[in-house]
């Protein structure tokens, strides 16, 4: 006979990772998840559990079906899942020595008053290539500083350098912000320096966005092909700090831009 339905979890759920684990009670062949308005798959799951990548600010819903040599089950209830905001850890590996990360991971300290050959810097997880990510840096205890993503191939030959492979923001004057991407360098200038830096990474549109987080003035935008994950970067060029705020959701004015 063919094998009964497999159970899915049935309450719901809310996630802060950008992936999520699925358990059923009892061992499967086909799981299928449909997600929002189009569908994907995955066979050959070989035991009773499967890390899947999520997009931040979305529902899934999840189905089930068990199959042996006899057929295939009934499609098993849906089980809903949420993710809320981009979240990701620093990778204190990656931390330049002169670098502090506090221990609750949200903090970048920087106290060298010597003079350094190479800027401290620090990159977060790896970020799916799919979807938006949203997060925030309080700089206001940072008098120069450097604030983007890199691609993984950058993350050995310096993660925000004036390259093809890494995108970001330059601090380093009160008004003055110098933007680096794919070999071009711009000057903007500003009326009010941002206390809290919003980058949006928006995968569906090609996009990022630079924003002042407290006002919701557009700083710069740079439109470029991403197809592969990137990590966030951050790095400090003088003695200060900066704070970082995840599993938040972009304001609206940057939904639109």
């Amino acid at each position: 006979m063919a094998a009964a339905a497999p159970i899915a979890p049935q309450e719901q759920g809310e996630v802060e990772k950008p992936s999520g684990v699925i358990r059923v009670g009892s061992r499967c062949l086909h799981l299928l998840m449909a997600l929002s308005d189009r569908d994907q798959s995955y066979s050959g799951i070989k035991g009773l559990q499967l890390k899947v990548n999520l997009q931040p600010n979305d529902n899934y819903f999840f189905y089930v079906r068990a199959i042996n040599m006899f057929g295939t089950s009934e499609q098993s209830e849906a089980a809903l899942i949420s993710t809320r905001g981009t979240r990701f850890r620093l990778l204190r590996e990656t931390a330049h020595p002169a670098l502090q990360i506090s221990s609750n991971g949200t903090v970048i300290s920087f106290a060298e008053r010597r003079r350094l050959t190479e800027i401290p810097s620090v990159l977060g997880e790896e970020l799916p290539a799919c979807g938006q990510h949203y997060w925030e840096t309080t700089v206001t205890d940072c008098p120069a500083y450097r604030l983007g993503i890199c691609s993984s191939s950058a993350v050995q030959a310096g993660a925000l350098g004036q390259g093809e492979t890494s995108w970001y923001m330059h601090c380093s004057e009160p008004q003055r912000y110098t933007f680096f991407y794919s070999g071009i360098v711009s000057d903007v200038h500003v009326t009010e320096r941002p206390a809290r830096v919003g980058i949006l990474l928006d995968y569906n549109h090609q996009r990022l966005l630079f924003i002042n987080a407290e006002s919701g003035q557009l700083l710069f935008i740079i439109r470029h092909r991403f197809n592969e994950g990137v990590h966030p970067a951050f790095a400090l060029e003088k003695p200060g700090k900066c704070t970082l705020h995840l599993g938040i959701e972009p304001p609206d004015s940057a939904r639109h831009k």
